[in-house]
C-alpha cells in the first residue's frame, strides 16, 4: 500500500518521506537512508517517528497566515498578476549601459 503512494504523489518531500520508511522497513539504517536521500538524520528519525506514531506520510506544510489586510493584498495581487512586457532592445542596452 505503502509502496503505491510514493509513485502517484508528486510531492518530493512526500515521497522522501515514504522512501525512508520502505527503506527503514527493508532493514537500512538511518545512517545510510539519509545519506541515500542527501537528508540530516535528524529528519530521518522525525520522519519515522512520524509514521510510527502517526501514519504521518504527508507534509503538513500548508503556508503561513497573511499578515496584511485584505485592503492591503489587494493592490499587491493586482500588482503581481500584471504581466510585464520588456523590449528586449532597452533591457540589454539598460543591463550593459550599452547604446
Amino acid at each position: 500500500m505503502i509502496q503505491q503512494l510514493g509513485v502517484y504523489t508528486r510531492d518530493k518531500r512526500e515521497c522522501d518521506r515514504i522512501k525512508a520508511i520502505l527503506l527503514f522497513a527493508d532493514g537500512w539504517s538511518i545512517d545510510m537512508i539519509s545519506q541515500a536521500l542527501l537528508k540530516h538524520p535528524s529528519s530521518i528519525i522525525r520522519h519515522l517517528n512520524d509514521y510510527i506514531a502517526s501514519k504521518k506520510i504527508t507534509s503538513d506544510n500548508g503556508g503561513s497566515v497573511s499578515s496584511l489586510t485584505s485592503e492591503q493584498t489587494k493592490p499587491l495581487n493586482t500588482s503581481v498578476n500584471t504581466p510585464i512586457f520588456i523590449c528586449m532592445k532597452y533591457a540589454r542596452n539598460s543591463r550593459y549601459g550599452g547604446t
